[in-house]
């Protein structure tokens, strides 16, 4: 039975989108995520609240589990870009612009052993700064490789890095005066990564929000409302900053 190519490039259309869909839900709720656990745990050292690193105790377990269903998103995607467009990604190769995946790769490393040492050891360190402060190193890959993913889309906006007149004239065959690092800054890169992180930063802040809100109305257990109450104030801080960031940086 043959199958006709609208249809499948319709299928394969929706299959990707279904994909990087469920996969940005993911990824805004990890990064506001570790942002709420790493601003818990400081304001715990700092106003030597233990209601603060309970909060961050506890989310810190739900963190791995985002991280993880996340990652095998994440791999789904990337198996459906070769897969389903494989003359984008030879174009991709080609050009050079493949350094930037090395580099999300890279980001994605420096998350995972710092999770590790984060939530596995975390009374193995003798002063609790020394410990938030891997806390960093763990946004600091995350949000490293929404950065990198980011710039690569940016690069698909506006394509850089290569002769595009003679890859045009030639029938999209011939790639010449590659430039693999350009791909890292195009006309777009500076606006496309300021209002990915300020507009998923925000998202997830809302979705992770009202999960707490909810539970702060169905709790009666006193230290359950506290610590819902503290997560509340810290994520109605990081939803103001990051809509009036998201307005900022525009459509």
């Amino acid at each position: 039975m043959a199958v006709d190519p609208a249809t499948m490039l319709s299928f394969v259309r929706f299959l990707f989108a279904f994909t990087i869909g469920s996969h940005i839900l993911l990824v805004s709720t990890s990064i506001a995520l570790i942002f709420l656990i790493s601003i818990s745990e400081f304001l715990s050292i700092r106003r030597r609240d233990p209601t603060y690193e309970a909060l961050a105790r506890k989310l810190s377990k739900i963190f791995i589990i985002s991280f993880g269903v996340g990652t095998a998103s994440g791999i789904v995607m990337a198996v459906e870009l070769v897969g389903l467009f494989p003359t984008f990604m030879t174009l991709v190769a080609s050009t050079g612009a493949m350094v930037l995946l090395y580099a999300e790769i890279s980001a994605f490393f420096l998350e995972v052993l710092a999770l590790v040492l984060y939530v596995y050891y975390w009374n193995a360190f003798k002063g609790r700064y020394t410990h938030w402060v891997v806390s960093l190193f763990v946004a600091a890959g995350t949000v490293a490789s929404a950065v990198f993913i980011t710039m690569l889309n940016s690069w698909m906006n506006t394509p850089t890095g290569f002769d595009a007149a003679t890859f045009v004239s030639s029938g999209f065959k011939t790639i010449t005066e590659v430039q693999p690092f350009a791909a890292f800054l195009t006309a777009s890169t500076a606006n496309q990564v300021f209002h990915v992180l300020a507009t998923t930063l925000f998202a997830g802040s809302m979705v992770i929000g009202a999960y707490f809100a909810y539970w702060y109305i169905k709790s009666r257990d006193g230290d359950e409302k506290a610590m819902y109450s503290r997560a509340l104030k810290i994520l109605g801080a990081m939803a103001m900053i990051t809509i009036i960031l998201s307005g900022i940086s525009g459509s």
